[in-house]
């Protein structure tokens, strides 16, 4: 969970657009921590770890089911002589039918203004998540499935995170999200254990890849990176 009273954690898979710009996400190549340098701020995100094993008996009997359990660990660490004044940080995983999720498709928080064609709509809780995926043309957006959340940092994740996605599709499932202000302290930590993980009507290989994307204003500068973890199929 959460280690901040600002956190919510979440069991969704909510809707992302396509980037029209490549500005707002890092390149997904390599599955390394992202780090950024600017205005006296350093910020990493990082992907401690993950793990996946087999969903059982969840996707038993059912065609063209993709279905395992995932736990992950998540971290970012801030430092810098401002403090923050706003900032969001969103945990979850980039998802593929008969896509490579590893090869030229990131992810990031897209920015409130000037790119209005790569804002999601608002999700169904007290947080924006305002995601965008940048991802070659030939890629199209999966359709987009939300389970209700639970709120306050005790509680835990809420259902399954299950979506619809068609071959040649991408799409995000979103774990956790938390909202930053001038009291958070790092390293912000977030962990979740056995979330079951499944695409239905996918006939091809289905791809994830754990991420974890920030961004963090202070008084006199904006960072914003991504990190990601290590790809998998399934």
């Amino acid at each position: 969970m959460m280690n901040r009273r600002h956190s919510r954690t979440l069991a969704a898979i909510t809707a992302v657009v396509v980037a029209a710009t490549g500005a707002v996400a890092d390149t997904a190549a390599g599955a390394a921590p992202g780090e950024v340098k600017s205005g006296g701020l350093h910020l990493i995100a990082s992907v401690d770890s993950n793990n996946v094993v087999p969903a059982g008996d969840i996707a038993l009997g059912i065609p063209f089911v993709h279905a395992v359990k995932v736990s992950g660990d998540f971290s970012v660490a801030l430092e810098g002589a401002s403090p923050v004044r706003f900032g969001q940080i969103v945990a979850g995983y980039l998802i593929g039918c008969a896509v490579d999720v590893a090869n030229g498709i990131s992810i990031g928080i897209a920015p409130s203004v000037a790119v209005g064609a790569s804002i999601s709509p608002t999700f169904g809780t007290s947080f924006n998540l305002n995601l965008a995926i940048d991802a070659p043309p030939s890629i199209s957006l999966g359709a987009a499935v939300a389970v209700s959340p639970s709120v306050g940092v005790e509680a835990g994740l809420t259902g399954e995170l299950a979506v619809n996605l068609a071959p040649g599709s991408v799409t995000a499932a979103v774990i956790g999200t938390a909202l930053l202000d001038e009291t958070a302290t790092f390293p912000y930590t977030f962990a979740h254990t056995n979330t079951p993980l499944s695409i239905n009507g996918c006939l091809s290989p289905a791809s994830a890849m754990p991420f974890v994307t920030v961004r963090a204003d202070s008084t006199s500068s904006t960072v914003q990176t991504t990190g990601y973890g290590t790809s998998f199929g399934f």
